[in-house]
């Protein structure tokens, strides 16, 4: 949902909000997935040594930070947004990139299809319901709020993590889901 609702949504603010003309809105945007792609890249070679559970954690509360700072100081600027919007990005970037894999070692071998699945669908309707918020948030309160919100949603993704999420660092398939 944060993902897809920030790189979805910030060409438009930058556009709509900040009159910047369409090359450069949709350069900040291309810049912003750019910081994504790097990020993934990162994570791919990264993840392994950190396991999952804490990169993910790590990467929902820090990916928080930059977003509330946009929210409580009103997102004043397009550099100010390129630059915390896209950190937030990128950050959320390397859990939504590595979740498919992510899921598929939680389900047992008979389910793993089924389980990767529906992990996916439920990836799918927050993407489709980012958008959604976002319209809706900007229309009604102001587009600051979607940074707040967003931001929100990344704390309670985050602690939900720590919650319940299970590592599989080290371990094989067999043993985490026999």
């Amino acid at each position: 949902m944060v993902a897809n609702g920030l790189i979805t949504w910030l060409p438009t603010l930058y556009r709509q909000h900040f009159n910047l003309p369409l090359d450069t809105s949709l350069a900040y945007g291309f810049i912003t997935s750019g910081a994504g792609v790097v990020a993934a890249v990162i994570c791919a070679l990264l993840i392994d040594r950190f396991g999952r559970r804490r990169w993910y954690m790590g990467a929902l509360f820090l990916a928080a930070i930059p977003l509330s700072v946009l929210a409580l100081t009103g997102a004043t600027s397009p550099l100010q947004i390129l630059l915390l919007a896209g950190l937030g990005y990128a950050l959320v970037q390397t859990v939504t990139f590595s979740l498919y894999l992510y899921s598929a070692e939680l389900y047992p071998t008979r389910l793993r299809a089924l389980g990767t699945g529906l992990g996916s669908a439920w990836l799918r309707l927050g993407s489709a319901t980012g958008p959604l918020v976002v319209g809706l948030t900007v229309t009604n309160v102001g587009a600051h709020y979607v940074f707040g919100i967003f931001a929100v949603i990344l704390i309670i993704t985050g602690c939900v993590t720590a919650l319940f999420a299970v590592e599989t660092k080290g371990r094989i398939l067999e043993e985490l889901s026999p």
